[in-house]
């Protein structure tokens, strides 16, 4: 009958709607891996490299203790050491206090050192919300002023650096210095930036942890890496990859130190050249034989650098 073999290609065609809807989004899903694989700024973003993993894998003995504060916005684990003027410590994304360990033993001979893990990192809560750039602004305010931080030199990483400009531009009276590490200013590339849609960065950082408990050779390295949950790891991505802080780069007057590594290919490389136009008091260093992450790729001449400009020894033309 007629009409029976039309209800059944009806059937039959529902059956397929969502069988299509699978195979657009396993395209979907693996066309933008692809993309993201071969994409410059993920490639050198703050994912791991082996050089990086060296680093963190070592274990390095400093005169600091591990501690905890708690904040509105949860429980914040921080290691802290050394006397004197006040510098604070910004990891990346993915990243942890660890990164700063060769950073650490450096500053402490000279300054207070406080390096926090951000909430959704590390050994701090990670809720299931609040990881927009005004957010990690708000967390960093609220460790300044639970620990009586009245002034301090900045110093970020990448989306610590985004974080700590973010601050340094609301709160002016209270960054003493800035130093920006492998930061970029705007917006990342679209192969980074698509790891902040949920339908692509929750699949792919499941994919990186299950890859990175058996590919990381030490607990140390894991440790450091595989932290962050899913929701914290995404979410944090969105609010790194897509804030623009380009124009409010006329409302920064402290003296900023741009820290960018050799052989860095990210977008912090190609966006260092916006501080130099639009900062009034700015200074660009170069360290040699790095990457993204020179503060554990070669730590000895970043710290030089990091020292000479935080006791004021470093020229506009380091």
């Amino acid at each position: 009958m007629p009409q029976l073999r039309f209800i059944r290609r009806m059937i039959t065609r529902r059956r397929m709607i969502p069988l299509l809807m699978l195979a657009f989004c396993v395209v979907f899903i693996g066309g933008s891996f692809i993309r993201m694989a071969n994409d410059p700024d993920f490639c050198r973003s703050d994912l791991p490299v082996s050089t990086v993993e060296d680093t963190l894998s070592k274990k390095l003995q400093r005169d600091t203790e591990i501690a905890r504060v708690q904040l509105e916005q949860g429980n914040i684990s921080y290691e802290v050491g050394g006397s004197g003027k006040n510098v604070v410590l910004l990891h990346c994304w993915a990243g942890s206090k660890e990164y700063w360990k060769w950073t650490i033993r450096a500053l402490i001979p000279h300054f207070r050192v406080y390096a926090p893990d951000l909430k959704g990192f590390g050994d701090s809560d990670k809720p299931k919300d609040g990881y927009t750039m005004a957010d990690f602004s708000k967390l960093v305010a609220d460790f300044f002023d639970v620990l009586g931080i009245d002034k301090a030199i900045l110093v970020g990483h990448s989306m610590g650096g985004k974080i700590a400009l973010d601050f340094a531009e609301q709160h002016p009276d209270r960054v003493d210095k800035l130093v920006l590490v492998g930061t970029p200013v705007g917006k990342v590339s679209f192969g980074l930036r698509v790891f902040a849609w949920p339908i692509v960065g929750k699949p792919w950082y499941w994919l990186v942890r299950k890859i990175g408990q058996y590919t990381l050779r030490t607990e140390e390295a894991r440790s450091a890496w595989l932290k962050p949950t899913i929701t914290s790891a995404v979410r944090s991505m969105k609010a790194f990859s897509e804030t623009d802080l380009t124009e409010r780069l006329s409302n920064i007057h402290v003296p900023t130190l741009i820290v960018i590594g050799e052989k860095d290919r990210s977008s912090a490389a190609g966006q260092a050249r916006i501080f130099l136009q639009k900062l009034e008091d700015v200074r660009l260093g170069i360290v040699k034989h790095t990457g993204h992450s020179p503060m554990c790729e070669n730590p000895a001449p970043f710290n030089r650098l990091l020292l000479d400009f935080s006791m004021g020894e470093l020229s506009r033309s380091a």
